[in-house]
């Protein structure tokens, strides 16, 4: 067959011939596509995601040839140290973006608010808002919990907002020494106790009475709640009406929870001591059959069968005996003694016993008067209101709130009528002799002994460093080292 030569294409465009030739010239093309095709080798036909996926399976394979190692089987490479050495890898490679849900963000308990109001205004669901505090509730009670006390909060995957996020963390932080975490499982939240690193701590404060007692420890760095212990135990032996002047000296040794961050609880006071006028009191505390108590130096409990202030901080405004009644205008018996304070103070029961009545009694307003032993019973009136629980029948203990001072029934102000009876009859508080505490014997008295022992050697300690700071800052160092040679608590080398 005669092959036409292929012809020029720009020339005769539109005739017969012209058409032949561009067919033609078409059909050879597309032989030559298939031919090139068939001729190319197989692998490299496949483009796209069929070779990408090619080249993530041979990578595994080669992850999986370099983690066989000899005498390695698969089980065992779920060992911790691989798990350590993933974990390098992965912190070794280049910062990713991880889910946000161990951001914590500090939402704080409002005034008048609860736990479960605290949630809810923190995004979660009633039903989720519940669970964490029901797991809540297994370590902590949330009704004791006070406005401001701050609860991190973290939620999954988010940025520390809730969105309507489910919470992943709750963490609250009530003492130095340990948090409470809550945290999402498969089955609902689970509550712990993580401990926190913390130390026993010894504090120590001396110093003279300008004000009060309460304010003029407070100067020296005494944590207020130890000041309030140490106001209620001396209670049992100081009238601080009568007895506490100003120039009169105090001495308190305390221990305080301390942890790494700062934060703190005040534990006990351990020793207190006041120079008063005319006598001076020591008073160590000691713990007998599980409840701790204090005692002189002779091992006898500053404890009385009944206290003679049944308050705190207060003052004394109206003594026992006959007086012109404030309301009634004439002159009439006080068969008690009035203590001025602020509406609303605590309290105490004066004494271990049994409330025979508590509610409204006349001209005493709120009333509650208690049966300590067949001789000694205490009357409290005025009382703003009732400390819960507290009705006719109910056992208390000496020092526990009963209720707070008021001005109901006939009173021109805020304050505390106390009476003591005798055998059923009122007999002046400030004047009566009551029968000492029980005194330490045998075993007992031996290790009170030991332990009171300790107690002056730790309080020698911190005088003398307190003295060489004192001196350090006057320039008298040599002069308190001196001393402190003299009285044996430092070696002269």
């Amino acid at each position: 067959m005669e092959v036409t030569p292929l012809g020029d294409l720009g020339a005769g465009i539109g005739r017969p011939r012209w058409w032949r030739e561009l067919v033609f010239c078409l059909g050879g093309l597309i032989v030559l596509g298939v031919v090139a095709w068939w001729l190319v080798p197989a692998p490299w036909r496949a483009a796209g995601p069929a070779r990408i996926e090619q080249q993530d399976a041979a990578g595994q394979a080669l992850t999986r040839m370099s983690d066989e190692r000899p005498g390695v089987s698969r089980g065992e490479e779920a060992k911790p140290e691989r798990t350590v050495e993933k974990a390098e890898s992965v912190a070794a490679a280049p910062p990713r973006t991880e889910p946000p849900a161990a951001v914590l963000k500090p939402v704080r308990l409002r005034r008048g608010e609860a736990l479960v109001d605290l949630l809810r205004r923190a995004g979660l669901s009633a039903a989720d808002a519940l669970a964490v505090v029901r797991a809540f509730s297994e370590l902590a009670d949330p009704r004791r919990l006070r406005a401001g006390a701050v609860f991190n909060l973290a939620f999954e995957g988010g940025d520390g907002t809730s969105g309507g996020r489910r919470l992943a963390r709750l963490v609250y932080r009530p003492e130095p020494d340990y948090r409470l975490v809550v945290t999402a499982g498969g089955h609902g939240y689970e509550a712990r106790r993580i401990p926190v690193p913390a130390h026993l701590v010894y504090g120590y404060a001396r110093g003279r009475i300008a004000d009060s007692l309460y304010l003029d420890a407070e100067r020296a760095g005494v944590p207020v709640p130890l000041i309030v212990k140490t106001i209620r135990a001396l209670g049992f032996a100081v009238d601080f009406e009568r007895e506490l002047w100003p120039g009169d000296e105090f001495e308190i040794l305390y221990t305080k929870m301390l942890a790494e961050d700062g934060r703190q609880r005040p534990e006990a006071v351990l020793f207190v001591g006041l120079q008063l006028r005319g006598r001076s009191l020591a008073y160590y505390r000691f713990v007998v059959d599980g409840r701790a108590d204090y005692f002189d130096a002779r091992g006898r409990s500053i404890r009385r069968t009944l206290m003679k202030t049944p308050l705190d901080g207060a003052r004394l405004t109206s003594r026992f005996g006959r007086r012109r009644h404030p309301i009634l205008g004439y002159v009439t018996a006080h068969k008690g003694v009035d203590f001025g304070a602020p509406p609303g103070t605590p309290v105490y029961a004066a004494g271990d016993g049994i409330i025979e009545r508590a509610g409204r009694y006349g001209g005493y307003g709120n009333y509650i008067r208690i049966r300590h032993n067949g001789t000694y019973a205490t009357a409290y009136g005025h009382l703003k209101a009732f400390a819960r629980g507290i009705r006719s029948g109910v056992r208390v203990r000496q020092g526990q709130v009963i209720g707070y001072v008021g001005a109901t029934g006939r009173a021109t102000g805020p304050h505390l009528h106390y009476e003591v009876l005798v055998n059923g009859r009122q007999v002046n508080p400030l004047t009566l002799k009551l029968p000492s505490g029980r005194a330490l014997t045998g075993a007992r008295r031996q290790a009170f002994a030991r332990h009171r022992a300790e107690i002056d050697r730790m309080r020698m300690t911190l005088r003398h460093a307190e003295s060489l700071l004192a001196a350090a800052r006057t320039g008298r160092v040599e002069a308190a080292a001196d001393a402190g040679v003299a009285a044996g608590l430092s070696p002269r080398r």
